[in-house]
């Protein structure tokens, strides 16, 4: 009887745990939209909250209830499923990146290509992910990106981002080439080769991203500031 007693406590414990509600501070961006995106953030009571969708700025923060870990989005012209996105515990802020992606699908039962999704690049807006002086670098095109950025390089997966710290090697203007390459079949094509300033106490958001109409790729800066 004990042992089934405390078993039920046990699995309980764990619903409640998944179903947490937290709200979460988000500032979002957005690639991938040819004329423009809207989205809601749906709460836990089934309300909606209004979530700005801008590529050239970060919005101002929005507060969003995020139920088991993730916030659903609905489309502001038809309330149709959108998104959503998945926050890592214990952060309780973060930028947000809208892109296109290909779902993972079997084409060869459906017979035909799938049309892209929308997915959210989640970044917890700590100093772990954006150091003193350093960058966060997301990765929202719908291919490969590698990086050379001072003594710093790597690869980065769509949807996904890296961060770095400050590069030591920087000219008298604090600047060093930020340079990045997509993967285009079994090759790589440089997109960018930009000086960027490093200065301590501020931390940058460098989004490597996609044109929705030309398809063009290319590189953004975003200024943050965190403290030191």
């Amino acid at each position: 009887m004990r042992a089934f007693l405390f078993g039920a406590v046990v699995v309980l414990g764990s619903l409640v745990q998944a179903e947490e509600v937290r709200d979460v501070e988000c500032r979002f961006l957005c690639f991938g939209a040819a004329r423009g995106a809207s989205a809601m953030a749906v709460s836990d009571g089934g309300g909606e909250v209004k979530v700005p969708l801008y590529s050239n700025r970060l919005s101002k923060p929005v507060v969003c209830q995020a139920k088991g870990g993730e916030i659903s989005f609905v489309s502001g012209e038809d309330r149709e499923p959108m998104a959503v996105a998945t926050v890592p515990e214990g952060v309780e802020q973060a930028v947000m990146i809208f892109h296109k992606a290909m779902p993972v699908v079997d084409e060869e039962e459906s017979g035909e290509q799938p049309d892209e999704v929308w997915k959210v690049c989640v970044i917890g807006l700590s100093k772990e992910n954006f150091p003193n002086g350093g960058a966060c670098i997301a990765n929202v095109t719908g291919s490969s990106a590698r990086y050379d950025i001072g003594e710093h390089e790597g690869t980065i997966e769509v949807g996904k981002f890296a961060s770095i710290a400050a590069p030591e090697e920087r000219n008298d203007f604090n600047q060093v080439p930020v340079i990045v390459e997509t993967q285009a079949g079994d090759k790589w094509q440089k997109i960018s080769e930009t000086p960027v300033r490093f200065v301590e106490g501020m931390q940058f958001l460098i989004t490597v991203d996609q044109a929705a109409k030309s398809g063009r790729k290319a590189i953004h800066q975003y200024k943050l500031f965190l403290g030191r």
